[in-house]
């Protein structure tokens, strides 16, 4: 590329991005209420929403007829879908792939709480099955290759982490870390599993189990005293949760293939969690304020700065307690302190570019013109 073209070629850059794009863009959000089932209930405690796919569907639990039943709400709706239960009076919906496909917990008509499967268009659970001796299981999490997370509750209370794996009813025991009990939360595409796991000193910290292993890995803290937990992973094998600091607990990353905590702080509190992560990379959960107060946080990807949710989005009342998923495109869902479920979607607003560093952009680009014109006459 000789001299000349490259003055042109940057003269035409910085011409077409000042004439095509003379404003900054920033993120906000616009706010859906998610009603109950039946449409929206003036209570508390109507709708909780627990995951989001790439498509924007939701699956989580809302009130109905006096009774608390799975639910799936489609894109751009807010009245759900009942999804029924195993003929108890509940069930709850945990996980939601990018096909469709819905896990959660039924109850039974002898009132046992099973993990379930519901296939894509389908309001019929299929019941998922137990360990041997297992007295309730649950299912928590499905990957898009149809793999399910959870866990299994045998007769004297212990707890086993669980895989299931496409088509096959029969649960597949997850190790412990030396200890009694363990719980699997969520999986990604690659088959790698989080979650939680007791040490050989019966304290649950946060666990990873690597693909087509049952072999439990023990992630590191921030340095503290207590239970660890991890909620979820992604794609690229980032992985978030909470670990304990000297005196609380805050919100956690682990990088693909570190077992290194990496503190992602709070918004002034002395508290935060980490509930989901996209394929991006950008985290949400809940922080404490200065003054103790629970908000919605959000963490963009790469940084440690907790965003606090609230300062993104205008509600008629309330605030935004807690962030509980995040999708692909960036949709957030969040419980408020009025008990609603709520999704957010990310907007684009206009925010004027300085006039010091707009006059000086012309003037570069007038300049480099005019340079370019002399150099070809």
């Amino acid at each position: 590329m000789n001299f000349r073209f490259k003055k042109h070629l940057v003269a035409s850059i910085l011409m077409g991005g000042l004439l095509l794009a003379p404003e900054m863009q920033a993120a906000t959000y616009t706010v859906t209420r998610l009603f109950q089932i039946g449409g929206e209930y003036s209570g508390s405690g109507q709708a909780t929403a627990y995951d989001i796919n790439a498509s924007g569907q939701i699956v989580g639990i809302a009130y109905a007829h006096a009774m608390s039943h799975a639910a799936l709400w489609q894109p751009a709706s807010a009245n759900p879908i009942d999804l029924g239960t195993l003929g108890g009076s509940y069930s709850t919906a945990n996980g939601i792939n990018d096909y469709g496909q819905v896990v959660g917990t039924a109850l039974t008509s002898d009132t046992t709480y099973h993990a379930v499967l519901w296939q894509p268009g389908s309001t019929t659970p299929i019941e998922l099955g137990t360990l041997s001796g297992s007295y309730y299981s649950w299912a928590s999490g499905i990957n898009n290759n149809g793999q399910v997370v959870g866990g299994d509750t045998s007769s004297n209370g212990v707890n086993y982490a669980a895989l299931w794996q496409p088509g096959s009813t029969t649960p597949i025991e997850l190790s412990t870390l030396g200890g009694t009990n363990s719980f699997a939360t969520s999986i990604n595409s690659s088959g790698q599993i989080v979650g939680i796991a007791n040490n050989s000193d019966e304290i649950y910290r946060a666990t990873l189990w690597q693909s087509g292993s049952t072999t439990a890995v023990e992630l590191d803290s921030l340095g503290g005293v207590g239970r660890s937990w991890a909620s979820g992973i992604n794609d690229s094998g980032q992985v978030v949760g909470f670990t304990p600091t000297i005196g609380d607990y805050h919100a956690t990353l682990w990088q693909s293939g570190s077992t290194t905590a990496i503190d992602l702080g709070t918004i002034g509190g002395g508290y935060s969690q980490a509930t989901g992560i996209n394929n991006s990379g950008q985290v949400v959960g809940v922080a404490d304020t200065s003054g103790g107060i629970n908000h919605a946080a959000l963490w963009q990807s790469g940084s440690t700065t907790a965003i606090d949710l609230n300062t993104l989005v205008s509600l008629s009342s309330g605030y935004l307690q807690i962030a509980l998923g995040i999708n692909s495109k960036g949709q957030i869902i969040a419980q408020d302190s009025n008990g609603f479920a709520n999704l957010l979607t990310p907007t684009v607003t206009s925010v004027p570019v300085p006039s010091a560093i707009w006059l000086f952009a012309s003037m570069l680009a007038g300049f480099i013109g005019f340079n370019c014109r002399k150099q070809i006459q």
